[in-house]
């Protein structure tokens, strides 16, 4: 969605924050700007394992730093760390910092992607592009320059600069366009030819730049610049956008054969019915939003009314409900990542912005959401705002990646650049199983290895017979107890080696 959203009531907040703060061990930050990590400089709080970590309070206080587990990693006077891969707290009196210790390898993944940084020169723009940089999408999405409003705001002017720009700033990455918003100057009655005229305008002017033009963001009926006109319910809705693919459609292929059509960037996953009578054979890719994170666990097995005509429920239940009326590639191009601040800064915002979820069930989600997605075949995954951060230092937003004040990525971002890192090459073998209150999804990886990521649903636990051939791990590679499987998700290698066809029937046969 276009917008930073806010959930929840006081009283929510207040109770989970505290809840935050007891998991991380640690009191509420306090209002001072602090830098307590100051080297190597430009990383943002992404580091790798080789780096020298300079962890450096002021006045010469004694720091801190702990893993996100809560485990002491180290007491005393500054220094500078070798560490493994990670997510880490730094603090010093009252003042806190996170960061994340990535592989030396991370090179992003072909799936993961970021909303295009912001090419103007001042420092917020500058670090969100560092950011991005450090982030390694293989996708970004363009949605504020390449607005229609914005690309032609009267009839007689085009603004392309800031698009060009934004454009060249990302010519290693696949682009996507996003188009829409009406201009005031568009009447209903031309809405469709002229559409039409300013999806050419762009496949002419970036072919060979850009991967493709999403046609429209978020269609719906209403009366505003972000709605479709004259619909007043959902069947208006998908026949009046069934019209504009089809212009829209031929006139990208008549100017630009290579850039591809999406569509139709749906605001979830609960657009079932929509989808069976959607023109899909005029498109190239299927998008879709999802941000259902906030309120659904993706191992839920009930309902959610996502608004007057839709539902959804957890992914195991509901990507494949999805599945069975898509018929082109799956792009999740806008994905909500959500939890409370692990530094105690309380939530701000719009409604659709808060959840309930402290920050270590925002990690465990996103974890889980990445690997239930990529298991059903999302050719991108990209979070909304993860490489913005919060200005204000009393105003976490949710919906960002980093903390207020760039204190770091949340532990949310880490945990899904690192099973970005970990999946990227890797092939699903099968479906994800569920075998009573734990998912089993097994893959084989790019390096010849196999292994299954097993969870249980949330509030839940299961005992592990003993003697199980297999080595257990966190997703950072931490090992763990093989006892038993939580709401944590948990990779379990073969020991010795075998197909994750045979590990995941030999889990299920113990787990039954």
């Amino acid at each position: 969605m276009s917008r930073v959203r806010r959930r929840g009531d006081l009283l929510s907040t207040v109770f989970l924050f505290s809840i935050a703060i007891l998991l991380a061990g640690v009191r509420p930050l306090d209002s001072a700007t602090i830098r307590l990590v100051t080297a190597p400089k430009g990383r943002a709080g992404l580091f790798r394992e080789s780096d020298g970590i300079r962890v450096e309070p002021p006045s010469g206080q004694t720091v801190r730093v702990r893993s996100w587990r809560g485990q002491p990693v180290y007491n005393g006077s500054p220094t500078n760390l070798h560490l493994r891969c990670g997510h880490y707290f730094v603090e010093a009196g009252d003042r806190r910092e996170q960061f994340a210790v990535l592989p030396d390898g991370y090179r992003g993944a072909s799936f993961l992607g970021t909303e295009a940084a912001p090419t103007g020169e001042d420092p917020s723009a500058r670090a969100r592009a560092e950011r991005v940089a450090l982030i390694q999408p293989a996708w970004v999405r363009i949605m504020d320059v390449s607005k229609w409003s914005y690309v032609r705001p009267t009839r007689d002017r085009f603004n392309w600069r800031p698009l060009d720009q934004m454009v060249a700033a990302n010519a290693s990455r696949r682009i996507i366009l996003a188009a829409w918003e009406r201009p005031a100057w568009v009447t209903d009655e031309e809405f469709t030819p002229a559409f039409a005229e300013y999806v050419g305008k762009l496949a002419a002017r970036y072919q060979g730049r850009v991967f493709g033009i999403e046609a429209w963001n978020e269609p719906m009926p209403g009366g505003n610049a972000v709605c479709l006109p004259g619909c007043s319910d959902w069947t208006q809705t998908v026949a009046v956008y069934n019209r504009l693919l089809v212009s829209a459609a031929a006139t990208i292929r008549r100017h630009a054969k290579r850039v591809k059509v999406i569509g139709p960037a749906w605001y979830s996953t609960g657009f079932v019915g929509e989808s069976r009578v959607l023109r899909q054979e005029l498109l190239d890719y299927f998008s879709v939003h999802d941000y259902a994170m906030r309120v659904v666990a993706p191992d839920r097995t009930s309902d959610f009314s996502v608004d007057s005509a839709h539902k959804i429920s957890g992914l195991h239940r509901q990507l494949p409900r999805l599945s069975a009326v898509r018929h082109r590639p799956l792009l999740v191009d806008e994905i909500g990542l959500y939890g409370h601040s692990a530094l105690g800064i309380p939530t701000g915002g719009g409604p659709l912005n808060r959840s309930e979820l402290d920050w270590r069930q925002g990690m465990l989600r996103t974890v889980k959401y990445v690997v239930m997605y990529r298991a059903a075949g999302a050719q991108c995954l990209l979070p909304h705002l993860l490489p913005a951060c919060a200005e204000s230092p009393r105003t976490n937003l949710e919906l960002y990646g980093w903390e207020a004040e760039d204190r770091g990525p949340h532990p949310k971002t880490t945990a899904f650049l690192m099973t970005c890192h970990l999946l990227d090459g890797a092939q699903p073998v099968g479906d994800v199983r569920v075998v009573r209150n734990c998912f089993l999804s097994a893959w084989q990886f790019a390096d010849g290895g196999a292994g299954v990521l097993a969870w249980c649903a949330e509030s839940t636990s299961a005992k592990l017979p003993s003697g199980l051939p297999v080595r257990v791990g966190d997703i950072f590679g931490q090992e763990l107890p093989a006892d038993k499987l939580d709401d944590e998700p948990r990779w379990l290698r073969p020991d010795p080696p075998s197909a994750p066809a045979a590990m995941i029937e030999t889990l299920i046969a113990a787990l039954q």
